[in-house]
């Protein structure tokens, strides 16, 4: 490895039109505190504005009627959750991608190191984060489901519980995170083409599922 202090560093603005670069600097220096901070706060302001994009029926409770104190209530309740939920889910979902590619990589005996990935799921994230914060600006513009994502096939099609899941997941922002992925654990993962694409693609199938069972769950609900 050579000298880190003559290495550049990654760059998130890079990520978007020259991510194969960063990821070669992140091999060599892969910084991540300052990335880490500007995700987290894109993903805080995301979650804020797609909270304020809520229109009040959203809050509705099934034979209930809230007064004006509980719909304050519930609406600075829900506030807190979201900032809490993106300022603390961000990181550690970093954290669990970064140790799953880690153990890949030792199971495929490369010399990667956890820091290394945690660095290139740092990068990876921005992408996500620009992706969700265009979301939440649209949604609060036009208005809208906040929870479906425009920029998803589940935004042209109308479905309901499972279907809704599959075409809410298939997104823009997150094909192209996907592919960023298998460039990354190939460059800087040192996997093989094939595993990194194998991995990738798993991963996101994975995020996949979790939006189908989200999709189901709101069905059931009636949300």
């Amino acid at each position: 490895m050579s000298d880190q202090s003559t290495v550049s560093k990654p760059s998130l603005l890079g990520m978007v039109w020259s991510p194969g670069e960063q990821f070669e600097r992140m091999r060599e220096r892969p910084v991540f505190w300052g990335a880490l901070i500007i995700v987290t706060l894109l993903s805080v302001a995301a979650s804020m504005i797609l909270f304020y994009a809520m229109p009040d029926d959203m809050y509705d409770v099934p034979g209930m009627q809230l007064t004006e104190e509980q719909l304050a209530m519930a609406k600075t309740m829900g506030a807190v959750t979201a900032v809490l939920d993106a300022l603390i889910g961000t990181p550690i979902g970093i954290l669990i991608s970064a140790l799953i590619m880690f153990l890949i990589t030792k199971l495929a005996q490369k010399d990667t190191t956890f820091r290394q990935l945690f660095s290139l799921n740092t990068y990876i994230m921005f992408i996500s984060g620009i992706g969700q914060l265009l979301n939440a600006l649209i949604r609060l513009a036009i208005g809208g489901d906040p929870v479906v994502f425009v920029t998803s096939l589940g935004s042209l099609v109308e479905a309901e519980g499972m279907t809704a899941g599959i075409l809410g997941g298939i997104e823009l922002f997150s094909i192209w995170a996907t592919v960023l992925t298998a460039i990354g654990l190939y460059k800087v993962g040192r996997l093989s083409k094939g595993a990194a694409w194998t991995v990738a693609i798993v991963i996101f199938v994975i995020g996949l599922i979790f939006s189908v069972v989200g999709g189901v769950f709101s069905g059931t609900a009636g949300v």
